[in-house]
């Protein structure tokens, strides 16, 4: 039987003298109820130092991550500046000294697309083949009876005679077959080239028989004015009774470019009012307009005309039939003819004028 001695508290140990398995149990029990939250905390000290650590290793792996996408970002921008800087330099190196070559180039392949049918060219669009045989022995017989009878400046004969040397040397030049277009008969005036074949070769012997410029100009105005009264019928065109009442005389310009249109005189007009102001009009009796036709039946002998220096006798008509038709109704015409291509020509060489632009300025005749 094991003794026991008086123990001043159960929590002090140090002074048993003699132990017995229940008190080694109480100290073991003591010990941990001691030793456990210095071990729990030193467990969570531990755990919270290596999560730390985690967390900053995959900081850093983030930091490593960013950086190597940063220098993909400015490889990938720094090639494309080259790129783009090396685009740049050889398109200002080949527009300073390759430019004809390129359009050249450009204009070739436009040209086998439009022989293939993929592409097609506005001017082809816009430009008519055939007139009203009304307006197609006008334009020829006009000329003729205007320097003949009505002015007496040439002789008829003489103009015949010379005409006629003219007329096989140039036809080659108008008259011409594809595959679209048969060559035309020789009597077909209807068609524009045969019909710009003609007009050129009476135009170009008054031309070069007159060499007064004023009077190749009035030969042109007397021209406008025999189409204005026959073809056009001037009687039938509204009349004003005041150059300051524009309404009417307006009505008579719209008339006269429709009527010429439907004669396949063109394909297509604009008539551009904006400048036009009616209250100027009214108080100072001064304006301005301009008119655009495309497509002119009579382009082909213009423009050779005018590389003969014989522009003013260029069979645009219109111009001077509006002039006279205002004329009449007491306004006082001054315009100028620019030439039109409604086809963008890379190359200059390439430009052919399809139509005609016109600046009319206008005022009130004085009495």
């Amino acid at each position: 039987m094991t003794a026991f001695v008086a123990l001043p508290t159960l929590w002090q140990p140090h002074h048993v003298f003699a132990v017995s398995p229940v008190s080694q149990s109480l100290r073991s029990i003591c010990y941990q109820a001691r030793t456990r939250p210095m071990a729990v905390r030193k467990t969570v000290r531990t755990k919270t130092v290596l999560k730390m650590a985690r967390d900053d290793k995959k900081d850093g792996k983030d930091e490593e991550l960013a950086s190597e996408e940063q220098l993909r970002a400015f490889e990938l921008s720094r090639r494309f500046f080259l790129v783009l800087l090396g685009s740049w330099t050889v398109w200002i190196s080949s527009k300073l000294f390759y430019q004809r070559e390129m359009d050249m180039f450009m204009d070739s392949v436009d040209a086998k697309l439009a022989e293939w049918g993929i592409s097609k060219r506005s001017r082809d669009q816009s430009q008519i083949s055939r007139v009203d045989p009304k307006l197609a022995n006008a334009l020829i017989d006009a000329p003729l009876l205007v320097v003949s009878k009505d002015l007496k400046l040439m002789k008829e004969d003489d103009l015949l005679y010379e005409e006629s040397t003219l007329r096989p040397k140039s036809r080659r030049f108008f008259i011409t077959s594809d595959k679209n277009m048969a060559l035309p008969k020789q009597e077909d005036v209807t068609d524009i080239r045969t019909l710009n074949w003609l007009v050129y070769c009476r135009n170009h012997v008054i031309g070069e028989a007159l060499t007064s410029r004023n009077d190749r100009k009035k030969v042109v105005r007397a021209i406008s004015r025999r189409l204005l009264d026959t073809i056009l019928d001037y009687n039938t065109l509204p009349k004003s009774t005041s150059a300051k009442d524009d309404t009417a005389w307006w009505q008579g310009v719209r008339q006269i470019l429709a009527r010429l249109q439907a004669l396949g005189y063109y394909s297509e007009f604009r008539l551009d009012t904006q400048a036009f102001e009616e209250g100027l009009w009214e108080e100072q009796g001064k304006s301005r307009f301009s008119l655009i036709v495309l497509g002119l039946s009579t382009i082909t002998s213009t423009q050779v005309l005018a590389g003969e220096s014989l522009d003013d006798m260029s069979p645009i008509y219109v111009s001077d039939i509006l002039a006279e038709y205002l004329d009449r109704n007491g306004v006082r015409v001054d315009f100028e003819n620019y030439y039109l291509d409604d086809t963008f020509q890379r190359s200059p060489f390439n430009y052919r004028p399809t139509g005609v632009a016109t600046e009319f300025n206008i005022d009130i005749k004085k009495a």
